[in-house]
C-alpha cells in the first residue's frame, strides 16, 4: 500500500512502522492528540527495569552497574526509587 495521499504526519510514521500499521493506529487513535516521550526518557526506563529486575535476582550492584554502564551508586539510587527509600 502507498503513501500517497496520507497526511505527512501519518505518511512519516509509516516510512517507520509501515503503511498497515500507520493506519491501524490511526483507527485506535482517532481524535486524539498523541505525544511520543523522547527516547532519552524511554531509554532510561528500560534500563531502570533492568537494573531493577537484575537486583530482584539478586545481582551485585557492581555486576548490574558495569552491564548497563552507570556507577555503583547509581545503580543503588535506581533500586532505592523502587522501594521508595529514596526522598
Amino acid at each position: 500500500m502507498s503513501t500517497t495521499g496520507l497526511p505527512q504526519i501519518v505518511e512519516e510514521i509509516a516510512m517507520i512502522v509501515g503503511v498497515e500499521n500507520a493506519i491501524e493506529l490511526c483507527r485506535h487513535y482517532e481524535g486524539c492528540e498523541v505525544r511520543f516521550p523522547s527516547a532519552t526518557t524511554v531509554d532510561r526506563m528500560v534500563r531502570h527495569r533492568v537494573i531493577r529486575e537484575m537486583a530482584q535476582r539478586g545481582k551485585p550492584t557492581r555486576e548490574i552497574a558495569t552491564k548497563v554502564g552507570l556507577s555503583p551508586r547509581q545503580v543503588q539510587r535506581v533500586i532505592e526509587q523502587k522501594i521508595g527509600a529514596s526522598a
